[in-house]
């Protein structure tokens, strides 16, 4: 969908923001810059195509990038940024999809980060920025800023209870998120009904037949 030219034609707005159902705004947004043309979560890599881009030719390759306790002063982002908890530029969208949209075998996250780093339209995302706007997977938590202005903490969040970078990183992550603990439990259930929605709606168990809202009852509440 988020490939789709058609669906951005239907977004009026000059900005877009993606808040997946495991994601999370934690503190009002104070004198957010909106100057990027996207921004998500830092992730552990960068992805490069090989052969002809934009054909079938074309072969994905992951680049480990090693993500720092904290940002460093005036160092623009290499890494890819994941679009679970994004803003995208829509103008910005529109040329990037009529430009590389066309491939079919690249998805969302791919395409935004590609445009990022090819679209001459594209501006530059500094770590700092990255840093402070979301925290994906746990790859980056709260930090200090690089001008030493003191602790900042993520304006949100994209699952960070995956990849505990350290307990005393997450707590002081579910500190200042308040509702991120709450988040976890919920995302724990929704997990728990997939798997068994995935098997069948009712099971055999030593002879004993157990039925779906039988399972459900057993799950902790969110």
């Amino acid at each position: 969908m988020y490939t789709s030219i058609e669906f951005w034609k239907h977004i009026d707005t000059p900005f877009a923001i993606t808040l997946q159902s495991d994601t999370l705004i934690c503190h009002h947004v104070r004198n957010l810059d909106l100057k990027a043309t996207y921004i998500g979560g830092i992730s552990p890599f960068n992805t490069t195509w090989s052969g002809r881009m934009m054909t079938k030719y074309t072969t994905k390759e992951f680049i480990s990038i090693n993500v720092n306790n904290n940002p460093e002063v005036n160092v623009t982002i290499r890494h890819h940024l994941n679009d679970g908890f994004s803003i995208r530029n829509v103008a910005w969208v529109h040329d990037c999809i009529t430009k590389y949209g066309s491939f079919k075998q690249i998805n969302d996250d791919d395409l935004m980060n590609y445009c990022r780093e090819n679209l001459q339209s594209s501006k530059k995302v500094l770590e700092k920025e990255a840093f402070a706007f979301s925290s994906d997977n746990g790859h980056s938590m709260c930090h200090d800023t690089p001008d030493g202005g003191g602790r900042v903490c993520p304006l949100g969040v994209h699952q960070p209870w995956h990849l505990k970078r350290s307990f005393s990183g997450y707590s002081e992550l579910v500190f200042n998120c308040t509702g991120l603990e709450k988040l976890k439990k919920i995302h724990e259930t929704q997990n728990k009904l997939e798997n068994v929605f995935k098997t069948t709606s009712n099971y055999n168990y030593c002879g004993k037949t157990i039925e779906f809202r039988d399972i459900v009852s057993q799950l902790p509440p969110p």
